[in-house]
């Protein structure tokens, strides 16, 4: 295994490296740790940072949803028969009237409801998120 010396961007510290990895545009770092404090250092590994917070994070929109209410509202407005749904079904689980299976396809737990049809809230059927995901993925593919 062919290997080359390299400079940490972090510590400055001389390492050896592979010559995959480095035609890969990786290894940069001559540890875990430093490439982390190197990441946090530059905000782009902690979104909690405080360097990626407001106008300085790349995905702020001016601050847009700080009335969560409105848009609330507005999901309600636009799709109320699938609140509707939602609320029935979650009363019914809550009430245990209708219990959660494990996933059609993978037999995994937990899984989420999806509804066929939003005007039989209680005729759900119950896939994990990743079978869930593909269920509505079907739906986007065939409307395209």
């Amino acid at each position: 295994m062919a290997t080359i010396a390299h400079i940490c961007l972090h510590c400055q510290k001389e390492f050896q490296v592979r010559v995959a990895e480095h035609n890969r545009g990786k290894g940069n770092f001559c540890s875990m740790s430093c490439a982390t404090t190197y990441r946090n250092q530059k905000g782009q590994l902690n979104r909690k940072n405080p360097v990626m917070k407001g106008d300085k994070n790349p995905a702020w929109k001016g601050g847009i949803s700080k009335n969560n209410y409105h848009y609330k509202k507005l999901q309600v407005q636009r799709y109320p028969e699938k609140i509707r749904a939602r609320r029935i079904l979650a009363y019914a689980v809550k009430t245990e009237k209708l219990h959660r299976q494990p996933c059609r396809v993978c037999q995994t737990t937990p899984t989420f409801a999806h509804h066929e049809d939003y005007g039989k809230p209680l005729n759900v059927t119950w896939l994990c998120r990743r079978h869930h995901h593909e269920e509505h993925s079907k739906g986007f593919k065939e409307a395209t």
